[in-house]
């Protein structure tokens, strides 16, 4: 993941989404989240990587230990990241929700889940 990562944008208070300017607030959205490649991730098109395998298809296998090394890092805009890659983007793009709502709890904006469940809960109103 580049380290020369920033802030999502802060938009002037006349063009956060206060309710009544989704059309407006949308346009800047997309815009925003294209620009810094995690449009996929408001979309759903960026599934988290499994973190841990599935109960299910453990097995156990003797080997040496070995020390792991990390992922090679990848892009913003990469479509494959590792783990920690996609939470870090994922937390982006809510941010950049978060920061760009006039009261987003009164406006029914979801922080609780994924970037992309956070985004429909605004666009299916």
């Amino acid at each position: 993941m580049s380290s020369a990562s920033a802030n999502p944008p802060i938009f002037p208070e006349t063009e956060k989404f206060d309710g009544t300017n989704f059309s407006t607030f949308e346009t800047l959205i997309t815009i925003a989240a294209s620009s810094r490649g995690v449009l996929g991730y408001l979309q759903g098109n960026i599934p988290n990587p499994a973190p841990y395998p599935n109960s299910t298809t453990l097995s156990y296998t003797p080997t040496m230990p070995s020390v792991p090394l990390p992922d090679d890092p990848t892009q913003w805009y990469s479509t494959t990241p590792s783990g920690a890659e996609w939470a870090m983007c994922d937390a982006w793009a809510r941010a950049l929700l978060l920061y760009n709502t006039k009261n987003a709890v009164g406006l029914g904006l979801k922080l609780d889940g994924t970037a992309a469940e956070a985004w429909k809960s605004l666009t299916s109103q």
